[in-house]
């Protein structure tokens, strides 16, 4: 069976003005994406791809899967895609296929993808480009019809309501060099050319947990974090005050654009094709929660939140996008609040407030401020880098929360140890 065998670019429609036009589209295809995972009767001149997340797996927000679209095109139709000549999408063969991809990245790292389209009989090489996720990045529609997927823009629409909340999308780009490419004689799916996505976000994971002190004394569930900073420290002290006027908002990506020349991939041996081409601060009212009424362990980790986010030094404009290394080092600054029981029911008393409710009552921490070192060392980080994993973790004591933030590793083909906190309903249970 076939999917969108041979689109062109006069027949592409826009990926998700909408999320529930994205959603539609998926919908429409002829085969599930059970069928994609299990079906063992492909034909032997489909295309079949394997490829992976660099140092992650890609989850799902709220039922909404952050599955990539891939391109494939002649070689011809690559070069242009890599250098445009001047009557660019001029002709209605600018792209070959579009593969809308069922199912994570990661479902496909050992099993095969099947595309729905064959390899061309004249023995043409495909050449594939990438992106995630699709569900929420528009291409740019030109003034007569066709979509050019060199630049790449958020979608306000999909991320509007908190139904795919900003912070909490992992943005993605297949790898611009090495090329990946396939041919009925030389196929994709080969170990040597499965295709590798890769982060343009550093993830901020945060976790949470309660101390040996508190072992049959208090119980600790609603952790919420607010007013999360970010400073690049170079002044005279030991560290910033939380009056500093260093403290930043995270950013996250705000429009992506292919530009293979500049686009350097974090491992130093890669090139992204696509590139962060505009940020967009987070909002000052930005938070995260534990999910519903999920209790802290002892001597345990708890997922808050994870964040998918970008550091910019300089936000005049939404271009702004340099991040200059700190000279210090990078700190982080927050505001905390949780809900502290002596008994794990966490009762509650109708005719007291919250913070006055004997056994069960509301704890706050205002600026938090914790440094962020290198895993197991005392090395100060200098930035928050693409690709890397920053793990936060608070510690609830009797008297007093602990936190450590450090730089850890984010290894390929792992899968993220966070959940998605969408919206901001106090009253879920």
């Amino acid at each position: 069976m076939k999917i969108n065998s041979h689109l062109t670019t006069r027949r592409f429609r826009p990926l998700l003005p909408l999320l529930a036009g994205a959603m539609g589209l998926l919908a429409s295809c002829v085969v599930s994406e059970e069928d994609r995972m299990m079906r063992k009767d492909a034909p032997t001149n489909e295309i079949q791809m394997n490829f992976v997340v660099s140092r992650a797996g890609l989850q799902q927000i709220d039922g909404v899967r952050m599955t990539p679209n891939i391109l494939l095109m002649t070689q011809q139709q690559a070069d242009n895609f890599d250098n445009p000549p001047a009557d660019y999408l001029s002709t209605d063969d600018a792209y070959t296929h579009l593969v809308e991809v069922l199912g994570k990245i990661n479902d496909y790292y050992k099993m095969t993808y099947n595309t729905g389209v064959e390899y061309a009989s004249n023995g043409e090489t495909y050449v594939a480009r990438g992106y995630a996720p699709a569900v929420v990045l528009a291409p740019k529609a030109t003034d007569r019809g066709a979509f050019d997927y060199r630049e790449l823009t958020l979608s306000s629409e999909a991320v509007s309501g908190g139904k795919l909340p900003l912070g909490r999308m992992d943005f993605l780009s297949l790898d611009a060099d090495p090329a990946y490419w396939g041919n009925k004689e030389d196929k994709f799916g080969q170990e040597r050319n499965r295709l590798y996505f890769r982060h343009l976000t550093a993830q901020v994971l945060f976790v949470a947990q309660r101390d040996q002190s508190m072992v049959d004394m208090q119980y600790v569930r609603d952790v919420v974090l607010s007013n999360i900073r970010v400073c690049y420290y170079d002044g005279t002290g030991a560290a910033p005050t939380a009056t500093d006027a260093g403290w930043m908002p995270f950013s996250v990506p705000q429009k992506l654009n292919w530009l293979p020349d500049q686009a350097q991939a974090q491992n130093q041996a890669s090139i992204h094709g696509y590139k962060v081409t505009e940020m967009q601060d987070l909002p000052d009212d930005f938070s995260i929660r534990t999910t519903g009424h999920t209790q802290l362990t002892v001597g345990r980790d708890v997922a808050v939140d994870s964040l998918f986010v970008n550091v910019r030094t300089s936000r005049t404009a939404a271009t702004d996008i340099l991040n200059t290394p700190a000279g210090k080092g990078v700190f982080l600054k927050m505001d905390v609040s949780a809900l502290l029981s002596h008994l794990d029911k966490f009762p509650m008393d109708t005719q007291r407030t919250n913070e006055e409710n004997g056994l069960t009552h509301t704890m706050q921490w205002k600026d938090v401020i914790v440094p962020v070192h290198e895993v197991g060392t005392t090395n100060p980080v200098k930035s928050i880098e693409t690709g890397k994993r920053y793990k936060i973790t608070l510690v609830f004591g009797r008297h007093n929360l602990y936190l450590d933030a450090v730089l850890m590793e984010w290894k390929d083909g792992g899968v993220h140890d966070y959940v998605f906190r969408p919206g901001t309903n106090e009253g879920d249970s």
